[in-house]
């Protein structure tokens, strides 16, 4: 048994870690001769954050959940349906035969998941650092 879907999820927590922390802390620091080090300041750069992971983990989510229903299609057809190799496969495949724009299905609700989950991550976290 073959598990396509590790890889993807492994690479979608590292993008993730990797987008949205810089993006937060270059928001923070543009705004801060606008708003200062305060809540409004803290709520926009995570804002921000929330959008770019978004942009950066939509492609990578449509690959996953292609990777993780082909092996029910596979089972469920017993025909020699095309079945993805791999993540780059299906990065391929996917951009190839349905266009740039197929990696960003499920943009919109990814974003507005992402979004709260900043907002009360980096509010929270700034609101600890100064309180200790």
């Amino acid at each position: 048994m073959q598990i396509y879907w590790v890889s993807p999820t492994a690479q979608r927590a590292a993008v993730i870690a990797a987008v949205e922390l810089p993006v937060y802390d270059y928001c923070k620091k543009r705004l801060l001769s606008v708003f200062g080090d305060n809540v409004a300041n803290h709520f926009l750069s995570s804002l921000a954050a929330s959008l770019g992971s978004a942009v950066a983990s939509t492609p990578i989510d449509v690959v996953r959940t292609r990777l993780m229903n082909q092996r029910k299609l596979k089972h469920n057809l017993r025909s020699e349906a095309y079945i993805y190799r791999g993540t780059a496969d299906c990065f391929y495949h996917t951009f190839k035969y349905e266009g740039f724009w197929a990696l960003y299905k499920g943009f919109v609700p990814t974003w507005f998941r992402m979004g709260p989950w900043n907002i009360i991550f980096f509010i929270t976290y700034e609101q600890l650092k100064h309180f200790y």
